[in-house]
């Protein structure tokens, strides 16, 4: 009875240890294969050769970065409905696009340099009114 008890929870414990190794695994290779865009006429992201959000310089409110600290949502309870587009599970600094249309109001994107980034769609934002 005994072991029959070790060999149930050795077995829930390495399925555990599985699972946390897959997701991050996937988190790393789809941070990897992240591609962000910034077009003529709208913010595109791109996981490998899906899109996963295009968004319309016209339909964005608000742009501007974000902290490591401000994404977790024990630490900021709206963070809970931020989208994250793009796998990388951890960014010192991304940035959150509020968006006017969608599902998904609030997205965060982690480019690698966030205030080049925030410039150049701001320049793109001001180029498209």
């Amino acid at each position: 009875m005994h072991s029959e008890c070790l060999s149930i929870l050795f077995s829930i414990l390495i399925t555990l240890a599985f699972v946390v190794c897959c997701y991050f695994s996937v988190q790393i290779l789809m941070g990897l294969s992240t591609t962000i865009n910034v077009t003529e006429s709208r913010l595109e992201v791109w996981q490998g050769v899906v899109p996963v959000a295009r968004i319309r310089y016209e339909n964005i409110l608000e742009l501007r970065s974000v902290t490591f600290k401000e994404l977790l949502p024990w630490h900021n309870r709206q963070a809970i409905t931020w989208y994250r587009a793009g796998g990388k599970f951890y960014v010192p600094k991304a940035v959150l696009v509020h968006k006017s249309t969608g599902i998904f109001k609030f997205i965060v994107i982690s480019p690698d340099d966030v205030d080049a980034f925030i410039l150049q769609v701001k320049r793109k934002m001001s180029d498209a009114k």
